[in-house]
């Protein structure tokens, strides 16, 4: 059970990271994904020592670091990540524009109310 958790974490690191257009740090994901740090640092830190990722220091941000992926990275992103996007605009593609309007209406409200009871932890 532990180590599917731990590959669960990483593939979502790997899906935030794919974004190239964000410039994508430890406390975002933390954010993103209510995961402690201690965990998303674990995950990130098995990413590096795996070859997927990079730290990069962000210019005049104190200690604060942007994850890239690397070449092997990459690969592994074209080959899970993208296939797993392309799965998700194909299911809601097969949703009216109210079905979609309602869930993503109820996905605010709920993300509202975990980060409202997780900021209380």
């Amino acid at each position: 059970m532990r180590k599917c958790c731990s590959i669960t974490r990483m593939r979502s690191i790997l899906y935030f990271a794919s974004d190239e257009e964000t410039v994508l740090t430890q406390q975002e994901i933390c954010n993103a994904c209510f995961l402690p740090k201690q965990t998303v640092n674990t995950a990130i830190a098995g990413l590096a020592q795996k070859g997927l990722v990079e730290l990069e220091l962000i210019p005049g941000m104190r200690n604060k670091k942007r994850i890239l992926l690397t070449d092997a990275g990459r690969e592994l992103e074209i080959n899970t990540t993208d296939r797993l996007r392309g799965a998700e605009i194909r299911a809601y593609g097969k949703l009216s524009a109210e079905e979609l309007n309602s869930y993503l209406e109820m996905t605010r409200k709920l993300t509202a109310a975990l980060r409202e009871e997780t900021e209380k932890l």
